[in-house]
């Protein structure tokens, strides 16, 4: 186009040929005409780009992405080509109203403080009509408990998306829900009291296909707008939230209505708390439904920041019954509600009463449910109970359990995990994320962490005393794994190193017992499993992450993509100065290829032990790509040779060919 447009219409298009004409009609049949109209086609194997191909209209972008991104991640891509100051959300099987772009632009134009603007709609099969909330704060508030757009009604303010940087693709199938929660914190939000779209039902579509996944998205959501709701509204003024306080659903709700009720000054809103407060009281004694920790936590945070009225015993007193009982029946498979009663118990017993009944009955009760921490690992699996047991522990409440469950005496053999990366997906990213953070609570841990790029994509999320990151410039498309893992090899200055894959799940126990191995000279390398490698799937993924690796036999069979009960790689420990000697990492295997197994069959040859220990490993999902193949058929080739090279020769052979291996003299 030869100026820049208005408006950019972003339009993700993936097998959707059936629908996809009147979509696209509707779009250029607007009676707003200055936009340009931007469609992904997102690896469709249908006849999309046929039909897209076959429009000349010169207000079309077309984009095309070779295989399947996903929804937001191709939304995303057309984010970046878009000139508008105004960005249209479109679907590709829904349909638009004549005059749509017409309408929310004329709106955004005279609002200048609104950032986003949705609409009304009709089912088409139906022709029943969907009237979201209107006002901004309408919107704000409904939030809190679900999404109040249709995605595809929406035109945003380009420099908020820009701000944001456009969709979260993490939560992939509920990523628009996750956008607008944060768009409010950026200025107000408004939907249209008209029929602006046509939305069509049908089983392919993500909230259909993908509805168990998207509702769990969904809750983590939900969660996430709730806390940073009552930050933001609370400015700085209240105790600590955390996710236990708003864990039920309805009370992080009620906290959200009377935070927002005093910082508005809005007595109508605070009465709408406490008739919504009171309709929960009422359905405490079902504990079918109703976690009875959350709704401690919860009321605790009401009671302590003076939003409700009471004593804190009185109220609580029927929770508190429930624990006298509950310490000797709770189910130890439990871990979401024993660390729930865990964390409502740390909160209850920080007060100044003394030593009131309450209270000791209470510190007897935290006592007796520290039994049950004994199978699982509180330093690996949730920051929450770690601080609760360090409280627990200062407070010498039960000092010698709870210095065996925080590791004290446990631990004190150092060791360096090492992990080289290359960030081709968000998945991936966040795989590290949680691994970092999970493997930098281990006492006499470090971390050495380097990527290797064209440029640098990763970012700590926290600060950590003990992990390092280092940055290393790399133009190539093949990611030399092998080299740099024998530098990170030699910058470590613990003898015994763990290599690690970025997306690798293994028990606390499974780490210290290949540790010990090594430490004990029984081994020159440990596996941390017994060859039993668990491939999950994206929602497998996502549950372990939330919940933790005790969680896992939790896991269902379609949360498991694949099993191999043989597996020689994702992570092994080494003695770092033996392992060196004995060659460290081929590096004639140039990126991907069967270095692992050439690893083991060369200590196997070389007549060196190697050790396994029980259990499995669990890989996290993230996306098959280029890192994840041989690069190329030469390549391949080399690597295959390279492996059978080694396997073919003797003990004697191979030892004098491992010192001919020029990176062994490199200090």
């Amino acid at each position: 186009m030869s100026h820049t447009p208005l408006i950019s219409v972003v339009m993700p298009v993936y097998n959707s040929d059936c629908y996809l004409h009147k979509s696209i009609d509707s779009i250029l049949d607007q009676t707003f005409v200055d936009f340009e109209f931007i469609i992904i086609n997102d690896g469709s194997d249908d006849n999309s780009e046929n039909i897209i191909l076959s429009y000349k209209d010169e207000r079309i972008i077309y984009l095309k992405n070779e295989y399947n991104v996903g929804n937001y991640l191709a939304r995303n891509i057309g984010l970046k080509m878009a000139k508008g100051k105004y960005v249209a959300i479109m679907d590709a099987d829904d349909i638009a109203f004549p005059n749509r772009l017409a309408r929310q632009f004329m709106y955004l134009e005279e609002h200048k403080d609104v950032k986003a603007v949705g609409s009304w709609f009709i089912f088409e099969n139906n022709q029943q009509q969907w009237k979201h909330p209107v006002e901004d704060e309408q919107i704000r508030l409904g939030l809190l408990e679900k999404n109040c757009f249709m995605h595809a009604s929406l035109m945003i303010c380009s420099d908020i998306l820009y701000k944001l940087n456009g969709y979260n693709e993490l939560y992939r199938y509920a990523s628009d829900y996750d956008l607008v929660c944060r768009i409010v914190f950026h200025g107000k939000v408004y939907n249209l009291p008209e029929i602006l779209m046509v939305y069509r039902c049908h089983s392919t579509q993500i909230s259909q296909k993908y509805m168990q996944i998207q509702q769990l998205l969904a809750e983590k959501i939900r969660l996430c707008y709730q806390l940073n709701f009552i930050k933001f509204y609370g400015r700085g003024n209240l105790k600590e939230v955390d996710r236990y306080t708003i864990g039920d659903k309805k009370l992080g709700y009620i906290i959200s209505l009377y935070i927002y009720s005093r910082f508005m000054g809005d007595k109508a809103i605070e009465y709408q708390a406490d008739e919504y407060l009171s309709s929960v009281i009422d359905e405490m004694c079902n504990e079918v439904t109703v976690k009875l920790y959350n709704l401690g936590c919860g009321f605790i945070y009401l009671l302590r920041n003076g939003l409700i009225l009471g004593n804190e015993d009185d109220v609580l007193r029927d929770i508190d019954l429930q624990l006298d009982w509950l310490c000797l029946a709770l189910n130890v498979d439990d871990k979401e509600s024993l660390l729930g009663w865990i964390h409502y118990l740390c909160l209850r017993i920080d007060i100044k009463n003394g030593n009131s009944l309450v209270l000791l009955k209470n510190k007897q009760n935290l006592i007796c449910l520290l039994n049950y921490l004994d199978k699982f690992d509180i330093c690996e699996d949730d920051s929450i109970l770690f601080k609760d047991m360090r409280k627990v522990h200062f407070a010498g409440l039960c000092p010698v359990v709870t210095n065996r469950l925080l590791f004290v005496e446990k631990n004190k053999i150092e060791v360096t995990f090492i992990i080289p990366v290359r960030i081709d997906s968000k998945e991936r990213e966040s795989n590290l994320d949680w691994l970092i953070e999970r493997l930098s609570r281990r006492r006499n841990t470090f971390i050495l962490l380097l990527e290797a790029d064209t440029e640098s994509r990763y970012l700590l999320k926290a600060k950590y005393e003990n992990v390092k990151y280092c940055f290393v410039r790399d133009n190539d498309p093949v990611f030399y794994r092998t080299h740099y893992l024998n530098q990170l090899l030699r910058m470590a200055d613990t003898s015994i190193v763990g290599i690690w894959d970025t997306d690798v799940v293994l028990s606390e126990k499974q780490i210290e017992e290949s540790i010990l191995t090594i430490y004990e000279n029984r081994s020159a390398l440990c596996y941390p499993y017994n060859g039993m490698y668990c491939s999950l799937s994206m929602q497998g993924s996502l549950l372990l992450k939330e919940a933790g690796i005790s969680s896992i036999n939790s896991l269902s069979s379609s949360d498991i993509l694949s099993i191999s009960t043989s597996s020689v790689g994702g992570a092994f420990f080494v003695n770092r100065n033996l392992y060196l000697q004995l060659g460290g990492e081929n590096e004639f295997f140039y990126g991907w290829g069967c270095e692992d197994l050439e690893r083991y069959k060369r200590l196997e040859i070389l007549c060196q032990p190697v050790y396994r220990v029980a259990g499995p490993l669990y890989h996290l999902y993230h996306p098959r790509k280029e890192n994840s193949w041989y690069q190329n058929e030469m390549l391949e080739l080399s690597n295959r040779q390279e492996f059978l090279k080694v396997c073919g020769m003797s003990c004697e052979e191979l030892k004098q060919y491992v010192q001919s291996w020029k990176w062994i003299s490199v200090k």
